[in-house]
């Protein structure tokens, strides 16, 4: 199938394309790369962060420390913009910060009154918190008292946060969850919130595309729902390619995502046009969880329900000027079109590939795991020890200050119309996107195979 070429033939050509897996202490619930250097933190079910220096080759991968300042389990772990803090959220109800020598710099006891599900970075001095009732908060991190770091609150869902989203144009997050609904919430004016109609399944994530003109979120039948911005009440297209629940997805460009499904695939997926262009990975009968890129862009890390974290080579998305991959204007070489499921015979081919397949990949300048005595990242565990109003009117976000109460501004305008994919999407009939009929059952021309695929058709 799609992408197997890809590490078939760099096995055969002897190159390392990622670094090796890496084995917590127990179940991995969240993952974040460091945003300046190759360090990689993880959250565990037993409430304890690890922080990782990862590199090339065997034995590279280094643990720095572990924390256990949560009492249980930890739920969400996220780096701020500058790398000199790392954020984590438990079911124990608190919100922590910690330096790179793993003391706390921040302790927010009972954050929420309910376990905390999921955070997400704002900006430098804000970031925003979802708990299991559907409850979320937005913090100010200059803020030195608890009660007061809390600046604004909402309670729109009746269910479980179970993914953020986060347009910086339009100071704008958007925020899914396990009782089926989409809910928007804009910075600048506490009061204008929008929740959208229930729809048919849970959903579990989300992400903004188009230039914040579409918004898409993962269901548990398996549906990729688009929204169009400003148009909250229901979606207007949907795209059922997985045969699975779409756990997990992380955006590439403006029109492609990688999505992971309970079936233990990663799917790379182009949106508008709908396509699911191929499959990069395999956590084999876990669901994938979770996934996040390194700050170059060319490696993907995730996890599933285990204590392992994989890694995946997606510099195949990123040009050799650092330019990201756009599904629109480009295609992968050897990537098959419309690969919504796997074949048992594909997907032996591609267990075969991995397991002969040495890993590790240069993902950017080395980072440094020793540092001086100010907070920066080091081995600490070598004892196996583990757009707004004036300023002044409200909070900042990004950058500027927020108006609180103020008037929103107009949101942007609808999506570009929805072409209809190979891959069978479907249009609702009151959508905003018209569907085009006329080239109904016309074939594709036939394409004589390439080297790539004559290789698979041998296989």
């Amino acid at each position: 199938c799609a992408f197997f070429f890809h590490s078939v033939l760099s096995t055969m050509s002897g190159e390392d394309l990622v670094p090796e897996e890496i084995s917590c202490g127990d179940q991995v619930f969240d993952i974040a790369f460091h945003p300046t250097s190759d360090f990689l933190a993880t959250a565990s079910i037993d409430g304890v962060v690890e922080v990782w220096k990862y590199g090339i080759g065997e034995g590279a991968n280094q643990k720095l420390f572990t924390s256990s300042h949560h009492t249980s389990s930890c739920r969400g772990i996220r780096f701020n913009e500058k790398g000199d803090v790392l954020f984590s959220i438990s079911s124990d109800l608190s919100l922590k910060g910690m330096d790179g020598n793993g003391n706390l710099v921040l302790n927010y006891e009972n954050a929420h009154t309910n376990p905390i599900n999921r955070i997400h970075i704002i900006n430098e001095h804000n970031l925003v918190t979802g708990d299991d009732i559907g409850e979320v908060k937005l913090w100010d991190l200059r803020v030195g008292s608890q009660d007061k770091a809390a600046v604004m609150q909402w309670h729109l869902h009746e269910d479980f946060i179970s993914g953020f989203a986060y347009n910086s144009g339009a100071s704008t997050l958007i925020s899914v969850s396990g009782d089926s609904t989409l809910a928007m919430y804009d910075f600048r004016n506490k009061k204008m919130t929008c929740r959208s109609d229930e729809q048919e399944s849970e959903l579990q994530c989300v992400q903004i595309l188009k230039g914040g003109r579409k918004v898409v979120a993962g269901t548990q039948d398996g549906v990729m729902l688009l929204f169009s911005w400003d148009d909250w009440g229901d979606c207007s297209d949907r795209f059922p390619g997985h045969p699975e629940t779409v756990d997990s997805m992380w955006k590439i460009d403006e029109s492609t995502v990688i999505t992971g499904s309970s079936d233990g695939f990663l799917r790379v997926v182009s949106l508008h046009p709908n396509k699911i262009l191929g499959v990069i990975g395999d956590h084999e009968e876990f669901p994938v969880e979770g996934m996040c890129a390194s700050r170059d862009g060319r490696v993907l890390g995730s996890f599933a329900h285990d204590e392992v974290i994989r890694f995946w080579d997606i510099s195949m998305f990123v040009d050799d000027d650092g330019d990201e991959f756009d599904a629109e204007d480009e295609e992968v070489s050897g990537v098959k079109a419309g690969a919504a499921k796997v074949s048992k015979k594909d997907k032996k081919a591609l267990k075969n590939a991995q397991k002969s397949a040495t890993t590790a990949v240069p993902v950017g300048a080395d980072g440094d795991a020793a540092s001086d005595d100010d907070g920066e990242w080091e081995d600490c565990d070598s004892d196996e020890e583990g757009s707004g109003s004036d300023e002044g009117e409200g909070d900042e976000v990004d950058g500027e200050a927020v108006e609180m109460e103020g008037d929103s501004d107009e949101g942007s305008e609808e999506g570009s119309e929805m072409e209809e994919s190979d891959g069978g999407s479907e249009s609702d009939s009151d959508g905003d996107e018209d569907s085009d009929d006329s080239d109904a059952g016309r074939k594709a021309p036939k394409k004589l195979p390439t080297a790539s695929e004559k290789f698979f058709a041998d296989l």
